[in-house]
C-alpha cells in the first residue's frame, strides 16, 4: 500500500510521537509510506526511518493564513492522488484538509481521534468548527479511535451520522523496553512523576499542584516532576510559587527521552479532566512504575477499571492526593502494580498494534 499520512506539525506531544512510530513501523511491513508534515516544527523529525519519505509543505512557523491554507491543500491533494489511502493523524483543521483533499483526489480517507471529542471540541474548538467537523466525521471513509471511550465520544458528537462511517479501536502502542522487573529509584526523596503538554484545561497540572500541596502540608515527603511544554507553562509556575511550592515541585519542559525520568520515579500521576488514551500510563507501566490516574476514557481501559493502578475521580483534588499518598505509602499495594503493570504493557507492543493497523487499512481499500 501506498500510505499518507498528515501531521500539522511533529511538536512534542503524544499524537506525533506515536504517528511517527506508526510511520516508522509500516514502512517496516513493506509499505510505501509518506510523511506530510505541513509546518516546519516539531522535536520528532529526526525519529523519522529513513525508508519513510517525509514531505515538509511550507516552511512557515506560525498560524497558516489563508494563502498558506490553500497552498497546503493543493499540495496534499497532489500526495494524495500518488497515494492509495490518506491518514488525518489529528483531528480539527488537519482533518479537514484531509477531507478536502481526498475528495478532490478520490482517495479514501481515515481520520485518526485521538481525544475524547466531546470534551476536546467544546474546550477547544468554535462553533463554526465544531459544525463543519461533526459533518466531515460522519463522511470520511473510515475513523479509527484509541479507546473504547473515545470512540463512544465520537459517536456522541457526530450523534446519529456516525453511522456512516468505518469504525475501529485501536490502542496506542508502547515503544519502550518493558523491564524484567520494577526498578528501584536512586533518589533519597519519593519522586511523583507528571508527563504532559502544559494545558490546563485538558491534562489538569492545576489539580496534581493542589493534591501535591495538600500531601505536603500533611508532611508526607516527596518531590513532584513535570515534563512537557504548552500555553500554561507562565500560569503553572505561577501558581508553584503563589502555593509555596518551589522547593518541592520541578518543571523540566520537554524530554526527548523520558527513560531514565520514569526509572528513577516512585509514582506516575496523570490529573487529566479528559484523556482519549494516555499513552504516558502505557510507559509508566512498561517500567515498573506504579499509576495513579483521574477516571477517564482511555487510562481507565488501560488500567482496566483499577486492576493495574489506581484510579481517582476526576477534578477532585482530595481524591487524587488520597490516591497519590496509597501509592507513595502503601508498600505491599504499590509493588503488586508495579508487577501487574508489567504484564499489561505487554498489551500495547508495537507487533501487535501495527498488524491490526495494517488489517483495518486492507479492509478500508477492500484489499
Amino acid at each position: 500500500m501506498k500510505i499518507l499520512l498528515v501531521l500539522p506539525h511533529l511538536k512534542g506531544g503524544g499524537a506525533e510521537r506515536i504517528t511517527v512510530n506508526l510511520a516508522n513501523s509500516l514502512s517496516a511491513l513493506g509499505h510505501e509510506v509518506t510523511l506530510l508534515v505541513v509546518k516546519d516544527v516539531g522535536v520528532y523529525f529526526n525519529k523519522i526511518s529513513v525508508s519513510v519519505k517525509t514531505i515538509i509543505v511550507t516552511k512557515c512557523k506560525a498560524r497558516l493564513d489563508l494563502y498558506s491554507g490553500i497552498s497546503a491543500l493543493y499540495k496534499l491533494t497532489i500526495h494524495a492522488r500518488k497515494s492509495d489511502i490518506v491518514i488525518a493523524c489529528l483531528e480539527g483543521w488537519p482533518t479537514i484538509l484531509c477531507y478536502i483533499a481526498s475528495r478532490l483526489s478520490r482517495k479514501p480517507c481515515v481520520g485518526w481521534v485521538h481525544t475524547s471529542l466531546m470534551s476536546h471540541a467544546y474546550n477547544s474548538w468554535g462553533k463554526s468548527q465544531i459544525k463543519i467537523l461533526k459533518s466531515i466525521y460522519s463522511k470520511l471513509n473510515a475513523v479509527v479511535c484509541v479507546s473504547h471511550g473515545s470512540l463512544e465520544s465520537f459517536r456522541e458528537f457526530v450523534g446519529s451520522d456516525h453511522s456512516r462511517t468505518m469504525q475501529k479501536v485501536i490502542y496506542n502502542s508502547n515503544a519502550y523496553p518493558i523491564v524484567s522487573a520494577p526498578k528501584c529509584s536512586n533518589s533519597e526523596t519519593p519522586i511523583v512523576l507528571s508527563v504532559g503538554r502544559l494545558y490546563i484545561k485538558q491534562k489538569g497540572f492545576d489539580l496534581l499542584l493542589e493534591a501535591h500541596k495538600r500531601l505536603i502540608d500533611k508532611k508526607i515527603l516527596h518531590k513532584l516532576i513535570i515534563l512537557g511544554d504548552g500555553p500554561d507553562k507562565v500560569t503553572l509556575k505561577a501558581m508553584i510559587n503563589s502555593l509555596g511550592l518551589s522547593n518541592s515541585v520541578e518543571l523540566h519542559g520537554f524530554q526527548d527521552n523520558i527513560v531514565d525520568w520514569y526509572d528513577n520515579s516512585h509514582v506516575f500521576a496523570l490529573a487529566s479532566r479528559y484523556e482519549g488514551f494516555g499513552l504516558v500510563i502505557v510507559e509508566a507501566l512498561a517500567r515498573g512504575i506504579p499509576v495513579v490516574t483521574t477516571d477517564c476514557d482511555g487510562p481507565r481501559e488501560i488500567l482496566s477499571s483499577g486492576e493495574y493502578g489506581i484510579i481517582v475521580d476526576k477534578e477532585n483534588v482530595e481524591s487524587l492526593a488520597k490516591g497519590i499518598e496509597l501509592a507513595l505509602t502503601n508498600n505491599t499495594l504499590r509493588d503488586r502494580n508495579s508487577t501487574l503493570g508489567l504484564a499489561r504493557a505487554q498489551d500495547f507492543n508495537t507487533d501487535t498494534i501495527v498488524k491490526n493497523w495494517d488489517l483495518f487499512l486492507k479492509e478500508v481499500l477492500n484489499v
